[in-house]
């Protein structure tokens, strides 16, 4: 999917680049108060340059920044990627899961896996969260972890613990309250 938006704003800035041109050059014919195109992929270049720099400033800031550390790509596993192994070993195969992202291609095989997020309401009785670092489902950690909190007043429990990812377990007695959610 990204593959193609990319390739599709680099072919748009192509067209782009070759329309403006062909307008520049015309009207400079008639009048001569515009300079003459621009070099041939200037305009094309100056977009697939910016396109570059806001994908890197995106990278960053949400979870695809581990495909920029070394570890991502390393057979030895990082404190982190075993207490996320460990945590996803707590989960029970076949039932329903609200996860983040990172734990969700190794639950999906075996569990029925929902977004983590605050925008809807829980409809999951187990929960992997991560509490210490930002995911791309939430605007910010502190919206995670206030999003915790009614978790335990409706009777989720912590099953696992581990460098911030928390997975909980509950049987609430009814729906979560409209501002629980």
């Amino acid at each position: 999917m990204v593959l193609v938006l990319l390739c599709g704003a680099v072919d748009g800035a192509a067209r782009l680049d070759r329309w403006l041109r062909a307008a520049l050059g015309r009207a400079g014919e008639w009048r001569r108060p515009i300079p003459g195109p621009p070099e041939p992929g200037a305009i094309a270049l100056t977009c697939a340059c910016l396109i570059g720099v806001v994908t890197l400033w995106l990278v960053q800031h949400f979870s695809f920044r581990a495909a920029l550390e070394l570890s991502c790509y390393s057979q030895r596993q990082t404190p982190a990627m075993r207490a996320m192994a460990g945590a996803i070993a707590s989960i029970p195969s076949g039932v329903a899961v609200e996860a983040i992202p990172a734990a969700d291609s190794s639950l999906e095989p075996r569990d029925t896996v929902m977004f983590w997020s605050g925008y809807a309401p829980l409809s999951a009785l187990w929960v992997i969260g991560e509490v210490t670092e930002p995911e791309y489902t939430w605007p910010t950690v502190a919206a995670e972890r206030q999003r915790v909190a009614p978790l335990e007043r409706n009777g989720y429990r912590v099953v696992c613990q581990r460098r911030g990812i928390i997975v909980r377990h509950g049987q609430p007695a009814g729906p979560l309250a409209a501002g629980d959610w």
